[in-house]
């Protein structure tokens, strides 16, 4: 198990990196049993290529990524194809965007806090 002080000093230091986004910053909360923003999800290419980069810069929380399935039914619908969306994104390929939004996609249809404007475009209010 990696030591605690470690990667909050990584998380801090990742920080300074300004490589962050909202999806990013839920993740490396939650992974050091920080409170994370919940409903800050990977929702297009650049959200999920940070996530990435995060556990690339920090990969101590590479294997407590299963537990981000707590945070939301978003990350727990992500989690269990984060190795396809991962492969998918690392290749450049569009099917990333596709694949993350079929996903998305049905979840968010059914949360009644998202108004779907277009495809791919949402706002959402409340909690």
């Amino acid at each position: 198990m990696a030591d605690p002080t470690l990667i909050n000093r990584k998380v801090s230091d990742w920080l300074l990196t300004g490589e962050t986004g909202s999806s990013s910053k839920a993740m490396a909360a939650h992974l050091s049993g920080r409170k994370a923003e919940r409903f800050c999800y990977p929702s297009d290419n650049s959200d999920l290529g940070r996530c990435i980069k995060l556990l690339t810069a920090i990969p101590e929380l590479r294997p407590l990524l299963p537990n981000m399935v707590t945070l939301d039914q978003y990350w727990a619908a992500l989690i269990p194809r984060w190795a396809e969306l991962e492969e998918s994104w690392r290749h450049m390929e569009m099917d990333a965007y596709e694949l993350l939004r079929s996903i998305l996609d049905p979840i968010e249809a059914t949360d009644p806090n998202v108004i779907v404007l277009g495809k791919g475009a949402t706002m959402r209010v409340g909690r």
